[in-house]
């Protein structure tokens, strides 16, 4: 019942097709952006003669010319549509793939990431889901959370693909490979599976009604927005800044790198494991649901590290954090849509990304300096700190929303 229910959301016309061409572009666009730094960070430093602060620092510059273009972005795709910029987006991270294996010292590192920094907004996440919610309608809920059973895999591919790239060519002949994908793969896909014009959209979730004004009155709406922000700056506070200097923490507590890699790896499928779950038995319990799993699991991620950091719980915590990562994922593209609507999706989630990139473009700096001058524990225990307070501001979200909108008796 659970998994026929599931493939009805994908018998819109088009809607499979863009899930999966989307899935792929996605998968794409994060595991050539986000992920290889992980892998090259310290070759780059080393070759280009940067510290390691100016190297994952240009992740912030990325995200801080991400944050204040994704508003502007979000009015667009509310206007005319996202396929025509999301063309657009393809080919300028293509040319900051190509910027970045030219770099040879510190300003043409940053106009790499700066160049990148106008493609990201303009093919990843939101983009994608007002596409995807403008050919699926009242099933973007189920369609949303289907193309994330693809992204959750980026850096299951890439982390891999960036190693095995990076000992055969070269980090510079890696990013070589990662700009033709987004010419030759990602282009064509956003053409062919978006349609050119926006459709309205008129958006139902099972159980709750029709979304298309949201359940919270506006008398509550400023705070709500708050604790949402809250919540979705300080996952990505976590996400941006000790994932991608994660592998150098755990290989200062003994790990081998390979076990560092691998483990780190399985936060991929875990969060399509937990999107699966989703997809078949969404419709059966209320979406803030998913808020109470993702900011609840976060912090108890971070405990499973009190007995030390070994192997063991170290595929613990991954375990934990891709369940909690894969249910904020879907969270945060579902949950504003039942809470505040769908009229201005994309204009609100612009406004979202605003602080968030901010927050996400101090992160790698923050947590590569906490690395470098206090050393590994440090790096957790900021972590530790950033998850208390996203959950926090998590259940905060959930009491207001409940508080408006008390979930049903099954």
């Amino acid at each position: 019942m659970g998994n026929q229910r599931a493939l009805k959301g994908f018998a819109v016309a088009g809607t499979l097709p863009a899930i999966v061409g989307l899935g792929v572009t996605q998968i794409i666009g994060w595991g050539t952006t986000y992920t290889p730094i992980t892998i090259f960070g310290a070759e780059i430093g080393r070759e280009i003669g940067l510290s390691r602060e100016v190297v994952f620092g240009g992740l912030a510059v990325m995200l801080i010319i991400s944050a204040f273009t994704a508003p502007r972005i979000g009015q667009l795709c509310d206007r005319r549509g996202p396929r025509d910029v999301m063309l657009a987006g393809s080919i300028l991270c293509a040319g900051g793939m190509v910027l970045m294996a030219m770099a040879q010292g510190f300003a043409s590192y940053i106009l790499a990431w700066f160049v990148t920094g106008l493609g990201t907004p303009v093919v990843f996440s939101t983009v994608a889901h007002v596409g995807l919610a403008q050919i699926a309608g009242r099933d973007a809920r189920r369609a949303i959370t289907g193309l994330m059973l693809f992204t959750g895999l980026s850096s299951f591919f890439f982390l891999p693909i960036s190693q095995a790239l990076g000992e055969w060519i070269g980090w510079r002949g890696a990013y070589l490979v990662f700009a033709a994908l987004h010419v030759l793969v990602c282009l064509p896909l956003h053409w062919l599976v978006l349609r050119k014009h926006r459709e309205p959209l008129e958006l139902k979730s099972a159980g709750e009604g029709s979304l298309q004004d949201g359940l919270l009155p506006g008398d509550v709406r400023s705070y709500a927005f708050l604790m949402l922000a809250v919540w979705c700056c300080m996952d990505g506070f976590i996400s941006w800044g000790l994932a991608v200097n994660i592998i150098d923490v755990l290989q200062q507590y003994g790990l081998s790198r390979e076990v560092a890699v691998w483990a780190w790896a399985i936060v991929g499928p875990v969060q399509s494991l937990t999107r699966i779950c989703e997809l078949i038995w969404g419709g059966r319990y209320p979406v803030l649901l998913l808020a109470v799993v993702a900011g609840g699991l976060l912090p108890v991620a971070f405990m499973m590290f009190l007995p030390g950091v070994t192997t063991a719980t170290t595929f613990a915590f991954a375990l934990v954090y891709g369940v909690s990562h894969g249910a904020y994922a879907i969270a945060r593209a579902t949950i504003p849509l039942a809470l505040f609507g769908q009229r201005g999706y994309g204009a609100l989630m612009g406004r979202l990304a605003l602080p968030q990139n901010l927050i996400n473009a101090a992160a790698p700096i923050v947590f590569a300096s906490a690395y470098t001058n206090l050393g590994s524990g440090a790096a957790l225990l900021l972590g530790a700190l950033a998850a208390a307070v996203s959950g926090a501001g998590a259940l905060a979200l959930v009491a207001i929303g409940w508080r408006h909108n008390p979930p049903r008796e099954p």
